[in-house]
This record gives C-alpha cells, structure tokens and sequence, in this order.
C-alpha cells in the first residue's frame, strides 16, 4: 500500500479504486459479505495512524482507504471519501474531535465513528445516525460481545464488524428492531399508566435511560416538556467521553428547559436536566434539604459506564416512590435491576415500544419481566408524565 502527502493529509490508496456500493446512492449503509468496511483514521500520531492500519490490514473485511492527522485535515477529504468507518484517536483536542463529528453528520450514508486509544487498550463505537430527520449519535460499545480475553487489535475488529452488522440491519429494517433475544413476533402489550389518586405522592424527579438510539428519542421527547415543567430530569444516555458534552449542548438548543452535562456536587434543581458524563456513574445523594449529584468511575455495569441501573438505584433510595421513570431504545438489559428496585418502592415506570424503538432490547426486558406500568409509542411518553405530574 503506498501513501502520498498532500495538503498535510495522508491518503491512503485503495484496492480497488473503482469500487463503490450501490446502495450508496440510496443513503443506506450496506455491508454485503463480500464487501469490505472502508476505514479512514484520523490521528495525531503517526505511529498511533499506523498501529491501527496494522489491526486492519490481518483482517480482509477491513481496508484503510486514507487519513489525516487533525479533525480539519479530515473534513473535506472523509466528505470525498466516504468511508464506512473513521477512527478518531482519542488523544486529538477536543476541537478536532468535534470538528470531525460535525464532518460526519453530514455525510450521507453516516459512518460509524470510533473513539481509539491503541496505548491504552481503549476503544469505544458511536454509531453517528441521521433517521427521520432526527440527529443522534448513539453508543456501541460490543454489547453482547464476550471481549475481554481478546488481544486489543482483535478486539477492535470485532467491535468495528458489530457496528456494521448494527448499521446494516437498521439501513436493511427501516428500524433495526432487534430484540435482543426477544422474538420479533412477539406483539407488545401496551397499558394505561397506573393513574394518579389522592393517597399517591407527588412526583419530586424524573429519571430517564436510554442507550441505541437513544440520542434521536431524546431528541424528540425533552422538547414536548413545557418552560415550567416541575420536575428534575436525570438522563443515562451510553455514550463516551466529550459526546455527552455535545449531546447536552444540542438537546439544550431544542428544549424548552436547560440540559447540562452533569458535575459531581451539582444541585438538582426542577425544571433542569442533567446529563450524565461519558465514562461516569451518576448518582443522586441527599444531604440536609438538598439532593446532589455523585459522579463516580467504579466498575462497568452490564458494560457500561454511566449505567442506568446505578442512577436508578440511588433515586430509588433518595425519592423513593417520588419518581417517574422511563427506559427508551437501547441494547441489552441495563437498567433492569434499577427498575426492580424503583417498583419496589410504588415508582411508576414507563417503556418505549418495539414498534418505535430502533433496539428494543432495554425497554423490552423490562416489558417482559412485567415491570412496566405502560409500554408506550415514544411521542406518548412525555404526555404520560406530564399527566402524573
């Protein structure tokens, strides 16, 4: 494989310089077996740039097709290009990184972006989705996948093949509705919220989780709440570091309430919602007449961190049965074990539906285990609080 220097940038040539999918043209992300996953690498190091083509380059499905060393070297050539996949180095400032990630929202079919660290064995996916008209960028860290005796580099493919069969199947369904492990067949049974009577307290916070497809749900739910809305909102998005910032900052711009990125000590105050950060457990701790937020990095839960069972958790112990709660689309089962704990102290619970979720893997778990009090279409949700409130 040869390289050229031009403008700064590092191209790599392709195999075949003719190829090109033909779903292209029609704005989907396909992933034929025989096809491989054109990969662009953005990174500040050169021998950071050449660990990864080397993780590639042992595996056919994968082919380096070019890169930059910064996020504006990046721009107009991954617009050229058009990879299925870009590597941003998690070691590039914070402006590169952001800078890339607004390159990749307009690229038509998105990429799956990944945040890699090679020295220090990390490596996160975040699926960049533009669907219906709603942006989000939602995370894939290898749920389901059995990673941890897996040398790095195999681990990276293997994580890289998972967001491609994901994007596959969600450019192939409409809405990749899988149900992690439930059966497609399966119908939804949807119920009427449990409504509010004289002797139910008054909900004092509401609590929402969310992991693929997550960040478009949010997208359409945090603006229905009104100026006013009461309440607290505390949010588990999966999501890695710096993407929590700029989701917040988005959903801030179309919400009628502000959305922060949450800070250990910060105050929960109503009418604000509180974002938990890539790579931190939030949680809720009362002190005197106040409650505050608690940021940790203790173990992954379910693979994840922030985990939504570890801030469901605690607002069942500070709010106990003065909560709302809501799981939207996502994979796996994470906040399952926090909703047990919710309903054992009288919490209402609310779930996304199959039909609208783009994973129905958490709200499904739970509609099964027969903790939801409504499984609802994603638009009802927020009517539904605000009818509890």
């Amino acid at each position: 494989m040869r390289s050229r220097e031009q403008n700064g940038l590092q191209a790599v040539a392709a195999k075949n310089p003719n190829h090109h999918r033909s779903s292209r043209n029609q704005g989907t992300f396909s992933n034929p077996p025989n096809e491989t996953v054109r990969v662009f690498i953005v990174g500040g190091s050169e021998l950071m740039r050449r660990l990864m083509t080397r993780f590639l380059s042992e595996d056919a499905r994968f082919q380096v097709v070019g890169f930059a060393r910064g996020g504006s070297a990046a721009v107009t050539t991954i617009t050229h290009i058009r990879p299925d996949v870009v590597i941003l180095d998690e070691e590039l400032p914070e402006a590169d990184q952001t800078e890339a990630i607004s390159c990749l929202q307009g690229c038509s079919p998105p990429p799956v972006a990944v945040v890699c660290n090679p020295f220090e064995e990390r490596c996160s996916l975040v699926a960049v989705r533009w669907a219906s008209s709603s942006e989000g960028l939602a995370r894939m860290h290898g749920e389901g996948l059995n990673l941890e005796d897996l040398p790095f580099a195999a681990r990276v493919r293997a994580m890289l093949a998972q967001a491609c069969r994901i994007c596959k199947e969600h450019a192939d369904t409409g809405l990749a509705r899988s149900g992690d492990g439930l059966a497609r067949s399966t119908q939804t049974k949807r119920r009427t919220v449990v409504p509010r009577t004289p002797d139910r307290v008054l909900p004092q916070v509401l609590v929402l989780g969310c992991s693929t497809g997550g960040p478009a749900a949010l997208a359409e739910m945090l603006p229905m709440l009104p100026a006013d809305f009461p309440l607290p909102v505390l949010i588990v998005q999966h999501m890695p570091p710096h993407f929590t910032k700029l989701l917040a900052e988005r959903l801030s711009r179309i919400s009628r309430i502000p959305v922060v990125e949450a800070e250990s000590g910060m105050e929960v105050k109503p009418g604000v919602a509180l974002l938990a950060p890539g790579d931190f457990h939030m949680r809720v701790v009362r002190k005197l007449h106040r409650v505050d937020i608690e940021l940790t990095q203790d173990e992954q839960e379910n693979s994840c961190r922030p985990a939504v069972d570890v801030l469901f958790r605690s607002v069942a112990e500070v709010y106990r049965d003065a909560a709302i709660a809501a799981v939207l689309t996502g994979m796996g089962q994470d906040g399952l074990k926090g909703v047990r704990a919710l309903k054992a102290k009288g919490a209402p619970v609310l779930v996304q539906d199959r039909e609208t979720s783009v994973v129905w893997g958490m709200p499904g778990a739970i509609a099964a285990a027969g903790l939801a009090d409504a499984v609802l279409p994603l638009v009802k949700i927020m009517p539904e609080v605000v009818k509890l409130v």
